[in-house]
């Protein structure tokens, strides 16, 4: 199994992210500091934050409706940058996003000059809901 992912600087356009999301492929969205990765599969959205340097990230699945689409639009809007992964459905999906947030940081730091700090990614919905299962 090919172990590699390949990442990607994609537009802030919503058609741009919700078609790597069609395809299979991971969003990567990145507010300052903060992370937001994003997987669509079996009818429903896969949202896992971090930010960088944290033991720790949040984690929400929300059913592919209206209102999910809405938020994931939202989403895109506060975002100062998006990401496409792509990557062997086979691979664990946390090892895939530490690789993505690395690659990301090496080619794109975080600087002084960023206000991130004040930007955090807040998804509506129940806390701690279903944990993505490959």
């Amino acid at each position: 199994m090919e172990e590699t992912i390949d990442l990607k600087p994609l537009a802030l356009a919503e058609d741009d992210v919700f078609t790597a999301l069609s395809d299979g492929h991971m969003a990567v969205l990145r507010a300052g500091r903060d992370f937001l990765y994003i997987l669509r599969k079996d009818a429903a959205f896969f949202m896992f934050s971090h930010m960088p340097g944290s033991p720790e990230g949040g984690r929400k699945r929300l059913p592919e409706d209206e209102k999910s689409v809405a938020i994931v639009r939202n989403l895109i809007k506060i975002a100062d940058s998006a990401y496409e992964v792509t990557f062997a459905e086979a691979m664990d999906v946390r090892g895939v996003m530490v690789s993505a947030e690395e690659g990301i940081l090496e080619l794109f730091p975080i600087g002084d000059e960023e206000g991130g700090a004040d930007i955090e990614f807040v998804i509506p919905g129940e806390n701690g809901e279903d944990e993505f299962a490959g």
